[in-house]
């Protein structure tokens, strides 16, 4: 049986392969079709998300523990674009209240999420995205719910509305939301074919509706009902001359609905979908319709099918393939006229669970204190030994977060939700414990849907390539230098970046052709502070060339996109199109809400009047650098333009003015010390450096401008003791007119040339990502109590090779719990999704 199989099999792959070693020359449309789905896979490559959430369910005080895997959309595997995603929570009223920017240097990234003791319960979003996956025609970002309370009522009231209607209520006709579309695309007058309806309340929650296909003289055609998840599929042939309506009954209400416009000629597209097998037919109404048409095959942009009509098909052709060689997840049919015009589509969705990769799963309790060791063991469909990534979290079996744990799990989204786009009934459909009724109604559903991550109109037009959207690999400083008298003039010239914090950084480049300039990408956690310098290429004077302008670029807050629904007519968006407004047009928060990060209650004031004494210019100056500042006061503070500059050269200079600082030694070989410090031959007696509040090494302050300079503290003895031990030695920090953002208006500096006294100069803050926090494993014995409703352990980073990976340990023994939930979500090396829940018994 098996050699048959093998046989088949490869006569197939022979059949395909000649079809699309001939398919490809037959002409320039299909040639154009062939060049699209290659550009789709090769340049505009999809890029999947999914996050993995320690549990689903939380309550106040406990921590989100979280890992995002970035992903090839295509194959699954470990993604290649992007290195940086977004993430964000919503709140029960939709309104943005936490956003992350996350770096990640390994196939996922860690996150974590500090929840407040007083936060209002209810039913939380998280979403997550990356600038790359916007150049998708439709979006398809990862979001996910969550519910944080003390109490899950609420939550599990969701889950159970959108698993099933509510049958014990009666919905009236009128509220119904009756659609129905055609199987492929079109119905022909003289062809069998199928519709799929889809019935909703006005809530659009699924009903159970009974209904009819009748014609113009009342006569029933055949019959149908849609059952719990409001789908059902008809199968009749249109006859020419009569006309067809759907009608329902409820109760003894009927309405009547139009069915989708029935052609007198055209083309047909039927897929019956059997699990191992796909029986798929094409037929048309015109004579040899069939010749040279092309029906395409492909899993997410992989193409598995090409298979070209000839002259001895007619009008009709059937092809039978096995679903085990194709990848799990939708697969996406289309049939081409012989000019490379798609007219028909279809949707089927592909799950072998014959042979999945397996992860076996052993525990040992090392002692009677409760320390437990975890052992996985990871194989292939053949039984061979493989690798992947995972992500572990253990929860007390007892507790109710574990209940509806793996509600979205990751073999879900990838292979079917993320793909489909954002469709509540989906969620349904994979619950049902049914596996012949799951798979009957998903295909019901996808034959009611289309392709929406692209539009074969679109690329086989080829897609502008000055819409795409280039991948972040990390930090990056961009801008352009212009003239400082006219800014439309190009300058060529040399711009340097300083890096100043603890390790000091500094490179230089010239612009390009156009002005511009780019350093990085950078990864960096903390906010540093950078400093721009450019000069001209050329002048007659060190003065002359600085007469430039930096202007830096800066990206604003990144917006997750807009939902849409596509209609069936490939590409074009319906005008009745789902759509949710963007986060920039949501309230921050609303009356009565709290602030996520710091847990904090927001109470909105009415307005009022507040009136001030005007302050002189000097309060003014002084007001702005006391928040500017750590410390109260410094020893003593100096302006840098009270000095007389003859003999000044640099900021070492500006330091042998301030009274109790010492410049010793050669130049480049400086040292400095402020009198009064500790004497020590062992220890050391510099003080520390610091520009615009950041730490830096003496070489930083030994590059620096002086002109840049606008005043300088030195802080000594009890003032210096804000920096800890650091500041032993005392504390130099020095202003710079930029970093500041002060002018002696007693204003702010603007960005730009307007009020900085060194446009050729260019100080700023770049903030860094977002990092998380380190899960506290526990080591037994502690006299320390996990919580009942906490994680017990969660380690979002294991690399597992076969039986190989880094021993996981945690302790069991600080609650009274005996059995325990192990949750294990990741991905293999050869990209398939593994959602997997095991029981760990301690008695």
């Amino acid at each position: 049986m098996l050699e048959k199989n093998t046989s088949f099999f490869l006569s197939l792959l022979c059949l395909l392969m000649f079809f699309i070693s001939t398919a490809q020359e037959s002409n320039q449309g299909m040639a154009n079709v062939y060049k699209s789905l290659g550009a789709y896979g090769r340049i505009w490559t999809p890029e999947k998300i999914y996050v993995h959430t320690d549990k689903k369910i939380y309550r106040p005080g406990e921590t989100i523990w979280a890992k995002a895997y970035i992903l090839d959309g295509i194959t699954h595997k470990n993604g290649t674009n992007s290195n940086i995603f977004y993430f964000e929570i919503l709140g029960p009223n939709g309104n943005t209240i936490s956003k992350k920017r996350v770096f990640r240097d390994k196939p996922g990234a860690e996150i974590s999420f500090e929840i407040p003791n007083n936060v209002a319960s209810g039913t939380y979003t998280i979403r997550a995205c990356s600038k790359f996956m916007l150049n998708d025609l439709e979006p398809f970002y990862f979001e996910q719910e969550l519910f944080i309370g003390n109490s899950r009522v609420g939550y599990v009231e969701k889950l159970e509305n959108r698993t099933s209607p509510d049958t014990d209520a009666k919905t009236q006709l009128s509220d119904i939301q009756l659609s129905v579309h055609a199987e492929g695309g079109h119905l022909i007058y003289g062809i069998k074919g199928a519709i799929g309806v889809k019935a909703n309340d006005s809530f659009g929650r699924p009903v159970s509706v009974r209904g009819e296909i009748i014609n113009d003289y009342n006569e029933v055609i055949t019959s149908f009902d849609t059952g719990d998840y409001g789908l059902a599929k008809c199968v009749f042939k249109p006859i020419k001359g009569n006309i067809y309506f759907i009608r329902t009954t409820s109760d003894s209400e009927d309405g009547k609905y139009p069915l989708p416009t029935i052609l007198d000629s055209g083309y047909t597209l039927q897929i019956e979908n059997l699990g191992p097998q796909m029986i798929i037919s094409a037929k048309t109404n015109q004579p040899n319709g069939l010749k040279g048409t092309v029906l395409v095959g492909h899993t997410r942009g992989e193409r598995f099918l090409w298979f070209q009509g000839t002259q001895i098909h007619n009008s009709e052709y059937n092809i039978r393939i096995p679903s085990d060689p194709l990848n799990d997840g939708i697969a996406h049919f289309t049939l081409f006229t012989e000019k490379g015009e798609p007219v028909c589509e279809r949707l089927v969705y592909v799950e072998n669970t014959g042979n999945p990769p397996k992860l076996k799963f052993t525990n040992q309790k090392l002692s009677e204190n409760g320390e437990v060791s975890l052992q996985f063991t990871l194989s292939d469909s053949d039984g061979a030994y493989t690798s992947g990534d995972f992500s572990i979290s253990v929860l007390e079996n007892q507790t109710e977060s574990n209940k509806n744990d793996l509600d979205l799990s990751m073999k879900d989204w990838l292979n079917l939700l993320s793909d489909l786009g954002h469709e509540p009934l989906a969620f349904a459909i994979l619950a049902e414990p049914h596996p012949i009724k799951r798979r009957k109604t998903l295909d019901v559903l996808l034959l009611c849907s289309s392709w929406k991550r692209f539009s074969w109109k679109n690329w086989v037009h080829e897609r502008p390539i000055d819409t795409y959207i280039a991948p972040e690999k990390g930090i990056v400083i961009n801008g352009k230098v212009t003239s400082i008298s006219n800014p439309l003039q190009i300058v060529p010239a040399i711009i340097s970046l300083d890096i100043l914090g603890a390790d000091f950084y500094q490179t230089q480049k010239r612009t390009d052709s156009e002005g511009r300039f780019k350093f990085g990408p950078f990864d960096f956690t903390d906010s540093i502070t950078m400093v721009l310098k450019a000069s001209k290429l050329s002048g007659r004077s060190k003065s002359e060339r600085r007469k430039v302008v930096i202007d830096l670029d800066e990206d604003g807050p990144f917006e997750f996109p807009v939902k849409v629904t596509k209609s069936r007519d490939f590409g074009k968006q319906s005008e009745s199109a789902d759509k949710v407004a963007p986060a920039t047009t949501q309230k921050r928060y609303a009356p009565g809400d709290y602030d996520f990060e710091t847990g904090k209650d927001i109470t909105k004031l009415e307005e009022v009047v507040v009136t001030e004494k005007k302050l002189t210019k000097k309060e003014l100056i002084a007001e702005q650098i006391k928040k500017i500042t750590l410390y109260n006061r410094p020893s003593f503070r100096v302006f840098a333009d009270s000095l007389p500059y003859t003999g000044i050269r640099n900021v070492l200079d500006l330091f042998r003015t301030l009274p109790g600082v010492q410049v010793k030694g050669p130049i480049g070989g400086e040292t400095v010390r402020i009198r009064y410090g500790v004497n020590s031959i062992l220890l050391p007696t510099e003080p520390i450096y610091l520009v615009d509040g950041v730490q830096v090494p003496l070489d930083a302050i030994k590059i620096m401008n002086s002109l840049d300079v606008m005043f300088i503290d030195v802080l000594k003895g009890a003032e210096a003791s804000i920096y800890g031990i650091r500041g032993a030695n005392g504390a130099i920090a020095v202003y710079t007119r930029r970093g500041t953002g002060l002018d002696y208006a007693g204003g702010q500096g603007d960005i730009g040339n307007g009020n900085r006294a060194s446009p050729h100069m260019l100080t700023f803050t770049q903030p860094g990502f977002d990092s998380a926090k380190v899960f506290l494993n526990l080591p037994c014995p502690t006299s320390q109590t996990i919580s009942t409703h906490s994680t017990v352990f969660w380690e979002p980073n294991v690399r597992i090779i076969g039986a190989k990976h880094k021993t996981l340990r945690f302790c069991a023994g600080t609650s009274d719990a005996k059995s325990y939930h192990v949750r294990v979500e990741g991905i293999t090396e050869d990209g398939k999704a593994i959602s997997e829940i095991f029981t760990l018994n301690l008695d």
